[in-house]
This record gives C-alpha cells, sequence and structure tokens, in this order.
C-alpha cells in the first residue's frame, strides 16, 4: 500500500505495481537509466 501510495487495502488488486515500483524508485534517487539497466538485468533472459 505505500508504493502505490494507497490507503485502502480493497483497491491493492487495481494497483500497477510496475508503475507504483518505478515511480517510487525514481522519486528516490534513481534515474530512468538506471531504472532501464535494472529492468533489463531482471527480465533479460541469462542463456
Amino acid at each position: 500500500m505505500y508504493y502505490a501510495d494507497i490507503d485502502d487495502e480493497a483497491q491493492l488488486p487495481n494497483v500497477d505495481y510496475t508503475q507504483a515500483f518505478s515511480n517510487y524508485l525514481l522519486s528516490h534517487g534513481m534515474n530512468q537509466e538506471q531504472l532501464n539497466a535494472l529492468v533489463h538485468a531482471l527480465t533479460d533472459s541469462q542463456e
């Protein structure tokens, strides 16, 4: 609820968690380039 900036637990199923965590990281010092690198590192197939 903290990351999504909501007060009502019933709203959790409607949260766009990708956007919520992106906003959180960007507002706490990460820049867009760093965020893109993090997303790439976490989603890129490591074969």
